[in-house]
């Protein structure tokens, strides 16, 4: 079963670290020999200051090629401070960015959609500690809620889950502000941000849910 958690991890991250600004996992410009090594450091150290997730996934890479390369000199015992920071600014902006209205957009896998915004009328409103689930104008429930990382098997830098008090379940979450999702005929940008819901352990066909900020216009594929 672990090992089954740790697959359906992997595919929740993958959705989304390639969010993070489209960049891919290989970073074939990050040549590092004994003549570069403490410039790329100091380069990833700088990029923890930026506070955004695309110079901390460049960070993260950066500090895994360097322990790759020299794994005494950049053990983990000398990174785990960095990726600590990693995680706590990205736990933060995930706390932040969760709050506000989400409207339901889109259900599904790979393989297609179970629903949409044309079958389901779905909204939910999350503060700072509530979240409340709407069917039209009726609240069908309200929950205190927590952001955590528990569920992580391995990049727990990068995937958090929304853990739920009333019935002690939680899912996948994260963001997604750029690229499109073709599956579910979506584009998305800073104004369209989307925020995925997947389940923590194995899944079937590794569903999962999309809701919009309800702020968001424009944003299904052909508008």
């Amino acid at each position: 079963m672990k090992t089954l958690n740790i697959i359906a991890t992997l595919f929740f991250a993958t959705l989304c670290l390639t969010s993070v600004g489209q960049r891919k996992f290989d970073l074939p410009e990050y040549n590092i020999d004994c003549s570069n090594d403490d410039s790329y450091y100091r380069k990833a150290k700088r990029l923890l200051d930026n506070n955004n997730r695309d110079s901390l996934f460049e960070a993260y890479r950066i500090f895994r090629k360097l322990h790759y390369f020299d794994s005494t000199k950049y053990s983990k015992g000398i990174l785990n401070p960095d990726y600590l920071k990693i995680e706590t600014i990205n736990f933060l902006n995930v706390k932040k960015n969760i709050i506000g209205q989400w409207n339901f957009e889109w259900s599904g896998s790979n393989w297609g959609a179970g629903e949409t915004y044309k079958t389901k009328k779905e909204n939910i409103i999350i503060t700072d500690n509530d979240i409340s689930f709407f069917h039209g104008d009726t609240l069908v429930r309200q929950t205190s809620y927590s952001i955590t990382n528990e569920f992580s098997p391995i990049l727990k830098e990068f995937t958090f889950q929304i853990y739920f008090q009333d019935d002690k379940t939680a899912n996948n979450i994260y963001f997604k502000t750029t690229g499109a999702d073709y599956i579910a005929h979506l584009k998305f940008s800073s104004d369209n941000v989307a925020l995925y819901f997947g389940a923590t352990g194995f899944c079937n066909h590794c569903g999962y849910t999309i809701y919009m900020k309800q702020s968001a216009t424009n944003y299904r594929l052909g508008q």
